[in-house]
């Protein structure tokens, strides 16, 4: 895991990057680059979080390649840069291996045929310890029921189009294998194969967690942009050629006449940031609002007005204040902010968990319209005084 952020208000935009990657369950190491520039033509940042490597592949090695391809062009917004990326991924063949797609797919369906068959576990413990008899056709029952809500959890939009017919074709028999591994039952396999198949298509097409992701976020400005823009994508894998990724959010200030004057967005890991700026844990607001329907229609309205007047509070004594005197700061003022809030992440995850998944030396770039991107702080595993070649090459 990871914690990243951008700060942006109408004299540039700052991100910041913490540097812990984490290696199997609980191995951690501070030294990951997460945060990247173009070259000095350009001024345009890019963080990384959630997998370090897409089919494969290191990021560094896929934003280097990016770079090359680029060269001096320089785009019109925002926007044109990650679009052109996202153009570039899916022309490299070395991402498109039919290998990773395959592995891609047989995870996916490993995870959601588990997690089917995990839900249902503590219902059959229950109906075993009030002396019921479970066979294939409750089981089957129970299975059936659980794949329904799973469904109900998606809307109907999907992110990646591919034909159901042949994704079935092609996967069936890997699909069957990995059944029979979970269920030492062959008639409830029979029995329940044909909707788990289509729980895998419906959510494959989908944007879930079943497998992780990576996180991608652009940010800085293009040619004709005046103020800063930051805007972020889930990119999941390549499925039979077709590219699977989502937009995710997207924030620029000074448009408009009622425009946006500053604003700060984390990413990965947010809950200390979100406490910070919004003066409540984000897990209280959304316990808090998960308890209205407890109460009765004449308490319901009460209690509804209580969490009015306390969003209220949170705008009015919270975030209103701090967003008003960022929108008056320096880069080099907001750049303190960034480091600020990611060290309070990476002190509270090293105080209240047993591994600590934010950490490290903190990579700060800030961009503006006048010097482009500035590096703050960056951390470099050699010594640039040594490297005379290297500090040639950049120059």
């Amino acid at each position: 895991m990871t914690a990243e952020l951008g700060i942006l208000n109408k004299n540039g935009i700052v991100l910041a990057t913490d540097s812990a990657t984490t290696i199997g369950n609980n191995k951690v190491y501070n030294t990951a680059k997460k945060l990247f520039t173009l070259d000095s033509n350009h001024f345009v940042g890019i963080m990384i979080y959630g997998n370090a490597e897409f089919m494969e592949v290191p990021w560094e090695i896929i934003i280097s390649q990016f770079r090359k391809q680029l060269g001096n062009e320089i785009l019109p917004k925002l926007d044109d840069y990650s679009e052109e990326f996202l153009k570039f991924l899916q022309t490299q063949s070395y991402l498109k291996k039919e290998e990773l797609q395959t592995n891609y797919v047989i995870a996916f369906a490993q995870s959601v045929i588990q997690a089917v068959f995990q839900n249902i576990e503590d219902d059959i413990n229950f109906l075993i310890s009030q002396g019921q008899d479970v066979d294939n056709s409750l089981l089957i029952k129970l299975l059936t029921k659980q794949i329904k809500s799973i469904k109900g959890q998606f809307s109907e939009q999907y992110i990646v189009e591919l034909d159901e017919t042949e994704f079935l074709e092609n996967y069936r028999d890997s699909f069957n294998r990995i059944l029979r591994s979970i269920s030492v039952y062959e008639d409830v396999s029979k029995g329940i194969s044909e909707e788990l198949f289509n729980l895998i298509y419906y959510t494959i097409i989908r944007d879930n967690t079943f497998l992780s992701s990576t996180g991608i976020v652009f940010a800085g400005y293009g040619r004709e942009e005046v103020f800063p823009c930051i805007e972020s994508f889930k990119l999941y894998s390549f499925i039979m050629e077709e590219f699977k990724y989502s937009k995710d959010e997207k924030a620029q200030v000074g448009n408009g006449n009622r425009d946006l004057r500053s604003t700060i967005i984390p990413f990965a890991q947010d809950d200390v940031v979100h406490t910070v700026v919004q003066g409540l844990d984000p897990m209280l607001s959304e316990y808090l609002a998960s308890k209205v329907e407890e109460f009765d229609e004449n308490s319901r309205s009460v209690y509804t007005e209580i969490i009015d007047e306390l969003s209220k509070i949170q705008r009015q004594r919270f975030i209103d204040p701090m967003l008003n005197m960022i929108s008056l700061l320096p880069v080099d003022e907001t750049s303190v902010i960034a480091e600020t809030l990611l060290n309070l992440t990476s002190f509270k995850r090293k105080y209240s968990t047993s591994v600590e998944t934010v950490g490290g030396p903190i990579d700060v770039l800030s961009i503006t319209p006048n010097e482009g991107p500035v590096w703050i702080r960056r951390k470099q595993y050699f010594n640039l005084e040594e490297n005379l070649g290297y500090k040639l090459r950049r120059q």
